[in-house]
């Protein structure tokens, strides 16, 4: 699909146009897998929010893992990013010395991650800390920047 939009941008498509095609793509829903989706969202937020990107410049850097440009972001769905937010705070945990006390008998795992997750998933971002948000036509989708 990339590909796709940047022959449309090669041949003259204005920018206007380019983000109204991408917020047709999430009404229409026709992407041809997951990666794809991920793509048009971290293209179409970063044309919001970052500044102009041409498709060509967008591609699957690792699992869920977009790079626009030159940033590379995490794309989540609402329930990957409480299960990726979960990972990282049993990893806390589990890493020996990052969380006192955590293999004593009295400790608390659950009590601990509920506190812990007052500051929210923004941790997920190792560049800014930032959870970024998108509407893709009701779907919310979550951005983290990782570089």
């Amino acid at each position: 699909m990339m590909s796709a939009l940047q022959t449309l941008v090669d041949n003259g498509l204005s920018d206007v146009a380019l983000d109204a095609i991408l917020a047709d793509l999430f009404v229409s829903d026709s992407f041809e897998d997951d990666d794809d989706r991920r793509m048009c969202v971290a293209l179409a937020w970063y044309r919001g929010n970052e500044g102009r990107a041409d498709p060509d410049t967008c591609h699957v850097h690792r699992d869920n893992v977009i790079k626009v440009d030159c940033a590379k972001y995490l794309v989540l769905d609402d329930s990957e990013a409480d299960s990726a937010f979960d990972d990282y705070l049993e990893s806390m945990l589990d890493d020996e010395g990052m969380v006192p006390g955590a293999d004593g008998p009295y400790f608390n795992r659950e009590a601990w991650k509920k506190d812990a997750s007052v500051d929210g998933r923004g941790v997920l971002s190792g560049e800014d800390g930032e959870e970024q948000e998108y509407d893709a036509d009701g779907d919310w989708w979550y951005l983290y920047r990782t570089n």
